[in-house]
């Protein structure tokens, strides 16, 4: 993000003056249609080979995109911010690899214990439940997509949970810290 700002922008900046973070503002926006197609393209390519195998289209599916685009989406802000803070693309990859695969550990470990307390009885500490429902929260949850995709086509209400809502602000807190940042840096 920070060499587009030195060597890509000239025309831009010759054209009239631009902040910072409406440069950020723009750059983002057209970032988030690769989000946008890439739900599109995966919800377009589920639904035709599911309904290749069934033998029935069900436009119910199609209520689930938002929910893919809604992940695409905190991923892409996590690499706008993770990018004003570091300056090696190496860095900021492995970085959105390591968040995105802790939120699936979290996912797994909140699976687990709630198996543990509901299918055999046993109780598990109130401070680790706590702790874990908690990164839960904060984390991006993947986990999310497979469960609002059942939900979609069995025919249940489209789930607005809070799974999404934490996602959702997980990723304008991402974009807010970014801006911040951005405004207050010297580049």
């Amino acid at each position: 993000l920070h060499t587009t700002f030195q060597k890509g922008t000239l025309e831009f900046f010759m054209v009239g003056p631009h902040g910072r973070v409406a440069l950020l503002a723009q750059r983002l926006a057209a970032c988030f249609s690769i989000p946008a197609a890439y739900a599109i393209a995966a919800g377009l390519a589920v639904w035709l080979t599911v309904s290749l195998k069934v033998g029935f289209a069900a436009p119910r599916f199609f209520l689930a995109l938002p929910l893919l685009f809604l992940t695409f989406a905190a991923l892409v802000a996590l690499v706008f911010l993770l990018l004003t803070l570091a300056r090696k693309t190496g860095l900021v990859v492995g970085a959105t690899i390591a968040v995105m695969l802790f939120s699936n550990i979290i996912g797994a470990v909140r699976t687990y214990l709630r198996f543990e307390e509901q299918i055999r009885g046993e109780s598990v500490p109130r401070l680790l439940s706590a702790s874990v429902e908690a990164l839960y929260y904060i984390t991006p949850n993947i986990n999310m997509i497979p469960k609002g995709m059942a939900a979609t086509l069995s025919g249940a209400r489209f789930p607005i949970t809070w799974e999404a809502a934490s996602t959702a602000c997980f990723a304008a807190g991402c974009l807010a810290a970014a801006f911040f940042l951005l405004s207050r840096r010297d580049l």
